[in-house]
């Protein structure tokens, strides 16, 4: 008589545990419950009760999975024993794999403002109960970050690492979320996630070489190609921007009054703060400010 072994792995090859199996024994025209197992740790499980070779031959003992785990998809057809799996020390040994139900995890990162703005550059980090990183996700040009590596009907954590440039995460706490069955195959489950713009402004103070305030000169503001703002300056020489996105470089246009010519400074990496430009009658704005 022999003794029956399940190996029971799942994903990756990773062993299972918890998986629920009955042993079965044709009496009569039926067959019986004889013996109930579930897995450990190493996703293995072996009967105290010991089985013939000779029913075991003539298929009158069979396994049946009666539950799985969270994320797998349980075994619909009984397992027949046969005497040509491994058999060592009097222990027959049943190598059992199940499938991983298909999912896919969505993100989509948007400005709170616009909710059809998408937004790169996003970070996550997902984390299993046990607070261990299941993957990291970036999101790309059109907001989107996805895997399909997470099981379904298991709990896992979600929390933003990094915001887009120009914006601030609105909620830095990691979020419970849960892929179940909504009716699509595979399970899917999208997880939109705004952020709130970071602003600031451009400032610009006009004056000649005896430091007298310069009015009526015009000062057009750009983010790459497209023109964002033209100011003047006032009375006071002094000209403010609206609130402008801090999401990278601007460049700033002069027509200097004296020569015709257009003189230009850029902004880089534009912080959440006023940005002050103090210039002279020359209009040399072509040293690069270093904001």
């Amino acid at each position: 008589p022999v003794q029956i072994k399940v190996i029971k792995t799942g994903k990756d090859d990773l062993p299972l545990e918890n998986v629920v199996f009955v042993v079965q024994r044709v009496v009569g025209a039926s067959w019986v419950d004889v013996e109930t197992i579930k897995t450990d740790k190493s996703g293995k499980a072996v009967t105290t009760n010991k089985f013939t070779r000779g029913d075991i031959d003539a298929g009158f003992i069979r396994l049946v999975e009666r539950e799985t785990i969270p994320g797998y998809d349980k075994l619909k057809d009984p397992i027949m024993l046969s005497l040509d799996n491994t058999i060592e020390k009097n222990v027959l040994e049943v190598k059992v794999e199940n499938k991983a139900i298909p999912t896919i995890f969505e993100v989509y990162k948007y400005d709170k403002d616009d909710k059809n703005k998408p937004l790169s550059g996003a970070e996550f980090e997902i984390t299993d109960t046990k607070g261990n990183v299941v993957c990291t996700l970036v999101t790309n040009n059109e907001g989107k970050a996805k895997t399909t590596e997470l099981l379904a009907n298991t709990t896992y954590y979600i929390k933003e690492t990094k915001a887009p440039k120009g914006y601030k995460i609105i909620n830095g706490e990691k979020e419970a979320f849960k892929i179940t069955d909504t009716g699509n195959h595979p399970y899917y489950y999208k997880k939109d996630v705004p952020n709130e713009p970071i602003y600031g402004y451009i400032e610009i103070y006009k004056k000649n070489q005896d430091g007298k305030a310069l009015s009526d000169i015009e000062f057009t503001i750009y983010q790459g190609s497209k023109m964002i703002q033209t100011l003047k300056t006032n009375a006071a020489g002094y000209a403010k921007s609206d609130p402008l996105l801090v999401d990278g470089t601007y460049t700033i246009n002069l027509e200097a009054y004296a020569t015709g010519k257009t003189t230009t400074t850029i902004t880089k990496e534009a912080v959440p703060l006023d940005i002050v430009l103090v210039l002279d009658q020359s209009g040399s704005m072509s040293d690069d400010m270093g904001y």
